[in-house]
């Protein structure tokens, strides 16, 4: 006994000693395999000592240099099989404490460690330790480690006492309201966690003006980032106020709004969109063991397809928002989420019968949709081997093409449909069975050279039918990734057909033109004594965004359209509404509502000017239809319009727009061109050109398109204004349908 006991002395001597030496100095330390034998006598020292709170201690600080260097995890007598260094740095601190609750070196490790980090899985020996740290050491740290775990455990009632607790010990004030904002909104009171996040806002420190920026840096430009770096203290809570503001205005939403999702956004990706398992290790770094593939079986052959197209990449170098505690915690999924919200539309594909050990996108895959008043956002997500999970957790341009998996999209996007009827060809699905290995190896290739193998399947759809989709892809993804957007949702759509037009010459002239077109059946009518037939009330709410953010135009307008009898089925009610647009370029909303009816409807379009003064400009093409039912009185000059937006083949289309900045005397090109906006599409195309002289420097012009030589589609309407003598050019397109 006395032997066991000089000999446990000894190899707790050793163990004290081992720890500081080779964790000292962490950029210039001992080598990972020197790492690794020393963790072999740590294990044997903590087996022959299991009481130590201090061997325990020193364990979880090798751990924890071997999760910092990316080391492969190796299973060890104290290190279980797939499980990360870091867990078991958490496993180790929690041994330590169980072995001695006042030993203050574990304790402050492992509060830093939860306050850190977003650790999705702690253990109930670790979360006992944590609330022991808060008895014996009673610190603000202790309280904020415990608030944090109850976030990760999923415990949002539990959260606030622990901040009452963090901030009576003198903890930040800022940091308390920001996690008390996140909690509240996880119990369902958005105005109260709205109240005090802005209130948090108002008094930040150091750390917690670091947690508001990185909240912002879900959705903020890299403009508005530097411009809250600029910031003063004092000025922090008015700018963050503001910043929120913009969106509310550019949602068409009240006050308050925009920050009350953000809040149960950011909940819920947590929720869902959460790196866990074997991906923790996941580093956010370039250095060794960064991103170091899974072992994961299932995604041997897998390849990450989204990785320089990724979330992270993307965003670099404000990423910020991806990671705690120097790694990522949340995949692809959560950053759209994020800045979108949830999708109108969710699609996945199973494999079926292809094999797991295929492309990543074979793995897993899902494709979100959104539905915006500037027009249709898809992106896809696919499995990645990178971040070691089976789910659809990156972004990819386009999926692979799998004829399934291109036709479940079909519903998403007509050209997925049109690509998947090239592939159902007997001849090519021949091909395609005999010639999987070759494709499966493009698969594999990940990344640049997945894409480009994409644009070389001629054997199985046109090359430039996938080349144009990937390109659309990327556009798609960058938008995803570059903007954010709170659309309205209602009981039900107006479903209104909108036109936007900025017309007008430069300054005080400029106007905004709101063409739109409401089904009669989506409108509720009202009847009032003395008033022959029914009463339509219609509210109309525009606003202008400029630069900064902040609305240079809001104006709320409220239509009574009278009309014989009741709207049916079929009919629409057509309107127009002109209002000033203030200098600049904009971003403008319109809503669409009844007032206390449960239908509405948005619309909008972004960066609308009516030109440039002092050069050559175009203002928006106003297109229109002879006998459409709805004329713009321009100067005494009627120009008509067409509400609904589409042409059939025996109609003529009136073009008018505003030409500015012309030179009396000079002579300038007019090009017009129409072509089917799908790549697929092949002959649908009509281009003329022709030369005019300037008669004086601004001109309204009125024109007459024919369109019976189209084919029914959708066209993309490009004209274009040439100074002959310069070469200068101005254009302005549009897009144009056509019925047969």
């Amino acid at each position: 006994m006395a032997a066991s006991a000089a000999c446990r002395r000894a190899l707790l001597t050793f163990v004290l000693l081992l720890g500081p030496a080779i964790l000292g100095a962490q950029s210039a330390g001992p080598s990972v395999s020197a790492l690794q034998d020393s963790l072999s006598k740590l294990d044997e020292a903590v087996y022959r000592a299991p009481k130590s709170a201090a061997a325990w201690y020193q364990l979880a600080l090798l751990k924890l240099e071997l999760d910092r260097r990316g080391a492969a995890v190796k299973a060890s007598m104290h290190q279980g099989d797939g499980e990360s260094w870091r867990h078991g740095a958490f496993t180790a601190l929690a041994r330590s404490l169980a072995a001695d609750s006042t030993y203050s070196p574990a304790a402050g490790t492992l509060e830093s460690l939860v306050i850190a980090s977003d650790q999705s899985e702690l253990e109930p020996a670790v979360q006992r330790a944590v609330r022991v740290a808060t008895t014996t050491r009673s610190g603000r740290d202790a309280w904020l480690a415990l608030a944090r775990m109850q976030r990760t455990l999923g415990h949002p009632d539990s959260i606030i006492p622990a901040l009452v607790r963090y901030e009576r010990a003198g903890g930040d004030s800022g940091i308390a309201d920001l996690e008390a904002a996140r909690a509240l909104s996880a119990l369902g009171h958005p105005d109260s966690a709205v109240a005090r996040y802005e209130a948090g806002a108002a008094h930040t420190d150091s750390a917690s003006r670091r947690l508001y920026r990185a909240d912002i840096g879900w959705v903020a430009t890299p403009a508005e980032l530097a411009s809250f770096d600029s910031t003063s203290a004092a000025g922090l809570g008015e700018w963050i106020r503001n910043f929120w503001r913009r969106r509310d205005v550019t949602a068409l939403r009240p006050e308050g709004e925009r920050l009350a999702e953000q809040l149960r956004r950011w909940n819920y990706v947590r929720d869902h969109f959460r790196i866990v398992g074997r991906a923790e290790g996941t580093q956010f770094s370039d250095g060794p063991g960064a991103n170091a593939p899974s072992a994961d079986p299932a995604l041997t052959e897998a390849t990450d397809v989204g990785n320089n197209l990724g979330a992270l990449g993307a965003l670099a170098p404000d990423a910020y928002s991806l990671v705690e505690g120097g790694r990522r915690i949340l995949d692809d999924r959560g950053v759209v989420y994020m800045r979108h919200g949830e999708p109108d539309n969710r699609v996945s594909w199973p494999s079926g019968s292809l094999g797991n050990n295929e492309h990543g996108c074979v793995v897993a895959n899902e494709s979100w949709q959104y539905v915006l008043p500037t027009g249709n956002l898809l992106v896809h997500f696919c499995a990645s081997r990178r971040l070691g999970s089976t789910a659809a957790t990156t972004l990819v341009p386009m999926l692979p093409l799998y004829h399934d998996l291109v036709e479940s999209r079909g519903a998403l996007d007509p050209r997925y449909a049109y690509l998947a009827a090239q592939l159902q060809d007997l001849a090519l699905r021949s091909k395609l069975s005999k010639q999987g290995a070759q494709l499966n190896a493009m698969g594999a290739a990940g990344g640049d050279s997945y894409n480009s193998s994409l644009t070389d399947l001629g054997l199985l759809v046109r090359p430039e039918d996938a080349a144009a989709m990937q390109e659309s892809g990327r556009r798609q993804l960058t938008t995803a990734l570059h903007t954010d957007t709170y659309v309205q949702r209602y009981e039900s759509s107006l479903k209104p057909v909108v036109q936007l037009y900025a017309v007008g010459e430069p300054g005080p002239s400029a106007r905004l033109l709101i063409v739109f077109a409401i089904p009669g059946d989506r409108l509720k009518a009202e009847t009032r004594p003395g008033v022959t037939g029914v009463i339509y009330p219609l509210s109309i709410r525009t606003i202008a965004v400029g630069p900064t953010g902040l609305d240079v135009l809001r104006r709320d307008t409220t239509r009574f359209f009278r009309v014989a009898d009741t709207l049916k089925a079929g009919s629409w009610l057509n309107g127009l509404l002109e209002l000033p647009l203030p200098t600049g370029q904009h971003d403008v909303r319109v809503l669409f509502t009844q007032p206390d009816g449960p239908a509405a409807a948005a619309a909008g379009r972004d960066a609308m000017t009516a030109g440039a003064p002092g050069r050559l400009a175009l203002s928006d093409l106003v297109s229109g239809r002879q006998g459409a039912g709805l004329v713009w009185a321009h100067g005494g000059d009627p120009v008509p319009l067409n509400p609904l937006d589409t042409y059939s083949r025996a109609s003529a289309m009136e073009l008018y727009y505003d030409l500015t900045g012309l030179v009396p005397g000079k002579s300038y090109r007019t090009t017009i061109e129409l072509a089917n906006t799908l790549a697929i599409s092949r002959g649908d195309a009509v281009r003329v050109s022709f030369d005019d002289k300037a008669t004086a420097p601004a001109q309204h012009v009125r024109r007459s398109l024919d369109l019976k030589t189209l084919k029914g589609g959708q066209y993309r309407l490009v004209l274009t204004v040439e100074d002959v003598a310069t070469g200068t050019k101005v254009s302005r397109e549009r897009t144009v349908n056509v019925r047969e």
